[in-house]
């Protein structure tokens, strides 16, 4: 397994979304946020509340990194409450090939 992965091309973007809720809620969003969201190909999100905000959006490759802090997310993902993962939201990936 390789120990880094090559890009031809990174992109670094770090932006407001626009809204002071504790958590991910695309409709509170800016529009330019949700532009910028919507053309990703790739979205990592950090934390529990923007799991909760993101987790009934459509979208590929749309993954999270968080500590799940309550039995309802826990038993919501199949893992340990207290856990450190990196969740992919299922069906995120549409790789045909």
């Amino acid at each position: 397994m390789p120990s880094s992965l090559a890009l031809p091309e990174k992109k670094e973007l770090a932006t407001e979304n626009g809204n002071d809720v504790p958590s991910m809620m695309l409709d509170r969003s800016s529009v330019a946020f949700q532009d910028l969201f919507d053309k990703a190909d790739l979205v990592i999100s950090n934390g529990q509340g923007n799991l909760e905000g993101l987790i009934a959006v459509e979208k590929s490759a749309l993954f999270f990194l968080l500590m799940v802090k309550c039995d309802v997310i826990a038993d919501l993902l199949g893992v340990k409450k207290g856990g450190f993962i990196c969740y992919e939201k299922e069906g995120s990936n549409n790789n045909n090939n």
